[in-house]
């Protein structure tokens, strides 16, 4: 069906190029390998493969624009052709400082760069889409962002649930602060049975930092250090208290060239009470925040940038309190057409460098 919904809308466009002021197209093309070699009690091992396709077409004008596209990923070793297909339909009011985007949109269109507390690294691999409306607000002293994304329609065998996301940030010369997270509503089938209960969880980081990246020789340094906060409930009986799950998170992110480092440090209540009951239906965040103490360092070399490419390879150290987890990683993409990105600057103090155009969110 999206196959024929794409392709009817490409004859449609083309159709009307006359009238239009600009006719879009783009196709990104994106591949990973995510090999993970894990002994935690709190998440299972294996390895996530995948290339991903997305041809997309559209018509704008200067502030309005009308998208579609398709895009499927094949899993290697898979039993079908394609594992995941999407389809990308939606429309984009950009005006400066405000953009607005309703549809189903790539969730690449968001400001905020979510760390795994917030959404996991598969979430990135394979739920590509938002589906509802995105509201925003930047300019260089910050952006604040909402989110409505309507994962799950109502039916006998499948449960209504959506996402209410935000993220904002300040800045404040060199110092800035801000917030970033979502609450998540896993309601009812139809005809629902007794047993089956109605579950609430949300989970935030509040922050405040300091980017040390002008004062010194280094393309990106900054620090910063917040609370994530989750709560969540299980409407069970008469008892509908939220249970809190507080604790600390701090970040420091250093780039130089080519290479990009990430340590992030957690310490606080086990987050996910309710375990593997809740991945990837309400818990949309990284197992390994299920452990009192957690410590994750990203390594990752750029080893190619340029006309439309960049690729990546790096490695992922965890550390949650009893064993040393490792991964390797290698991701690439490709994109071609004149599809105009968003590109207004909405950072102070971000000196031009290997990661700060980045197409791939790290």
């Amino acid at each position: 069906m999206y196959r024929r919904i794409f392709f009817s809308f490409i004859i449609l466009s083309v159709s009307i190029f006359a009238s239009a002021q600009e006719l879009e197209w783009n196709v990104d093309a994106n591949g990973f390998f995510d090999n993970m070699e894990l002994s935690s009690k709190h998440r299972n091992d294996g390895t996530l493969t995948g290339f991903w396709i997305e041809p997309k077409v559209g018509i704008r004008d200067s502030v309005h624009a009308l998208r579609v596209g398709y895009g499927a990923v094949n899993c290697w070793g898979g039993e079908k052709m394609f594992n995941n297909e999407t389809l990308t339909l939606y429309y984009m009011y950009d005006g400066a400082p405000f953009r607005v985007l309703v549809g189903a949109f790539p969730r690449e269109e968001l400001y905020g760069n979510f760390p795994t507390c917030i959404f996991s690294d598969s979430l990135r691999y394979y739920n590509k889409n938002v589906q509802g409306a995105l509201f925003q607000y930047g300019t260089d002293k910050g952006y604040v962002e909402a989110l409505l994304d309507w994962t799950g329609q109502i039916g006998h065998n499948r449960h209504e649930q959506f996402l209410a996301g935000l993220s904002a940030r300040l800045n404040m010369g060199h110092a800035y602060m801000g917030v970033q997270g979502y609450y998540y509503h896993y309601a009812l089938t139809l005809d629902a049975p007794a047993d089956m209960h109605i579950q609430d969880y949300s989970i935030s980081n509040g922050f405040l930092g300091y980017d040390f990246t002008e004062q010194t020789s280094l393309d990106t340094l900054s620090v910063q250090c917040g609370v994530l906060f989750g709560m969540e409930r299980d409407r069970r009986g008469k008892t509908l208290d939220w249970n809190l799950r507080p604790g600390i998170l701090f970040e420091a992110t250093l780039g130089l060239k080519c290479l990009y480092l990430k340590e992030t440090f957690y310490c606080g209540k086990r987050q996910q009470i309710q375990g593997d009951l809740g991945i990837n239906r309400w818990y949309w965040n990284d197992p390994y925040y299920r452990s009192k103490i957690y410590n994750r360092v990203d390594a990752l070399y750029r080893f190619a940038h340029g006309r439309g490419f960049e690729g990546y390879i790096g490695a992922v150290a965890h550390f949650d309190g009893d064993v040393i987890d490792w991964q390797q990683q290698i991701k690439v993409s490709v994109s071609l057409g004149n599809m105009k990105q968003h590109k207004r600057k909405l950072l102070r103090n971000v000196k031009k460098n290997a990661f700060s155009d980045r197409k791939i969110k790290l």
